[in-house]
């Protein structure tokens, strides 16, 4: 590998006063020097100069907090709903993506971003509403946070849900006034309906994968985080580590509620230590959900409710025996827990 010279920009080292400099000399990957461009040159003199013509260098960024693995899978074969202003958007943002992509009837169209708190309506679309985008395709669209979302009447159907359907434990299905699902769930209840979205091939999700690290890295993220891997997910991301398809860093944490400690020792190869660019950092417990649409355990009502306060996933004894197996497992443990009762939880 040969040495290079970045030089004649805005080289930042990030290492406290005067963190600006000249030049920087990469050797086998590497940063070997930094200071004047006549000192760096004078330690390489067979280096590739590479002239930044005044673009920004700077160390690379590491990411605290996301999911990797399906970044790919929501660019590329989710209806972007982001930016979207009201219901109407939100109808036709789909229409046109079952059209775009001639998506036969039967076949789940997924939607991902929409905020009620940026929507005229200042709510979450109905069953009626996302009926009027397809009453032939089940549709399952989820909220920003990733923690809510809204389905179709044919979705609901699919997943055997009616007005006498109770969520048992880590979620709800809502009701309308009368009693009448509505179509809007929350938290477990909506994490359970995406698994009716049909999966691609594994050498299909293995690309979308590997799609996912492009968007990382154009954004200059060198270390990524997976929180929350499933069983079939840690299965991928550890064969492209066999493949050597990794050009970032990728750590990955177990999802806690579903793993067992027989499930964490088949990967124990990848525990602490990067192999090929992808290690396992432990487990992910989530303890409740998100303040964006008021799943957060908090301490006090949120604006404009009287009593309500969102709610915890797990009892006090649950949570202490996770963290205690954690413990005894010697696994760092990443805990979701956004409002200040679930923190105070923690």
């Amino acid at each position: 590998m040969k040495d290079k010279i970045f030089y004649n920009g805005n080289i930042i080292t990030m290492t406290g006063e005067n963190d600006t400099v000249e030049a920087v000399l990469i050797r086998n990957g590497k940063i070997e020097k930094t200071g004047s461009l006549s000192d760096v040159k004078g330690c390489s003199s067979q280096a590739e100069l590479v002239n930044l013509d005044g673009k920004t260098l700077m160390p690379s960024f590491v990411d605290g907090h996301s999911h990797f693995a399906s970044i790919g899978k929501m660019e590329k074969t989710t209806v972007d709903l982001m930016d979207c202003k009201n219901f109407d958007e939100i109808v036709e943002r789909i229409k046109a993506f079952i059209k775009k992509y001639n998506i036969p009837e039967g076949k789940v169209v997924s939607g991902r971003g929409y905020d009620h708190n940026e929507l005229e309506e200042k709510t979450s679309p109905t069953k009626e509403i996302l009926d009027m985008a397809s009453s032939k395709h089940p549709i399952i669209v989820s909220h920003v946070s990733g923690h809510i979302g809204c389905v179709n009447t044919l979705a609901l159907k699919l997943k055997g849900i009616t007005r006498e359907t109770q969520y048992k434990e880590g979620g709800v299905i809502c009701h309308d006034e009368q009693g009448e699902v509505t179509g809007v769930l929350e938290e477990g209840a909506f994490f359970d309906m995406r698994a009716l979205a049909e999966k691609p091939s594994k050498e299909e999700e293995k690309e979308l994968i590997l799609a996912g690290q492009e968007v990382y890295a154009k954004y200059g993220i060198t270390t990524v985080q997976n929180g929350g891997a499933y069983a079939a997910d840690t299965k991928l991301l550890t064969e492209l580590a066999q493949e050597d398809k990794y050009k970032l860093d990728v750590v990955s944490y177990m999802m806690f509620a579903v793993t067992s400690k027989e499930e964490m020792e088949k990967y124990k190869e990848y525990q602490g230590k990067y192999v090929n660019h992808f290690k396992i950092g432990g487990y992910k417990l989530f303890m409740d959900g998100s303040p964006q649409c008021k799943t957060a355990w908090l301490s006090r009502p949120y604006e404009g409710e009287k009593e309500y306060c969102g709610y915890p996933i797990l009892t006090d004894e649950q949570a202490l025996s996770y963290i205690q197996r954690a413990i005894d497992e010697n696994q760092q443990l990443l805990v979701h827990c956004n409002g200040d009762q679930a923190s105070e939880q923690f």
